[in-house]
């Protein structure tokens, strides 16, 4: 990178200016874009260019998690990381038998299923506040406070 444009510094303004978009449209890394900025600029710029790609990579993989959380809740599952065993309640087989028996073992699943799923339902509005306060840490005038 820092080759293409350093072979262009005798050319034409104009010239100059395009090689260096190219370069940058080429850069694959940052490290890539940070060796196409003028040598004088690269140490200002290395430090907020690094963190403006850290946070980028941050919010992708919020993003692909938020996805993947979408995509089992379309479907009724929940992560694996918060799935859990029903509970088995202990109990005597005449008493399990009973209508009281039945209706505690029924409130138990439910309360069990209600809790899993109010989990899921914080943890995915979590990755969405995650993902508003990672996008506002991108924007310009974020970016731009130099």
């Amino acid at each position: 990178m820092a080759g293409i444009v350093a072979a262009t510094l005798d050319a034409s303004p104009d010239a100059s200016a395009l090689a260096r978009a190219r370069a940058i449209a080429a850069a694959n890394t940052v490290e890539d874009v940070i060796a196409c900025v003028p040598f004088a600029f690269q140490a200002a710029l290395a430090t907020p260019l690094r963190d403006i790609a850290s946070t980028a990579r941050k919010m992708c993989a919020a993003r692909n998690v938020s996805s993947k959380y979408d995509a089992l809740a379309a479907k009724g599952q929940v992560p694996s990381s918060i799935r859990q065993k029903e509970p088995v309640l202990q109990m005597s087989k005449e008493f399990a038998e009973t209508d009281a028996g039945k209706a505690l073992v029924a409130k138990a699943l439910a309360d069990h299923t209600a809790y899993v799923e109010s989990l899921f339902t914080q943890l995915r509005n979590g990755k969405t506040a995650e993902l508003q306060e990672l996008s506002s840490m991108l924007g310009p005038d974020k970016v731009c406070r130099w």
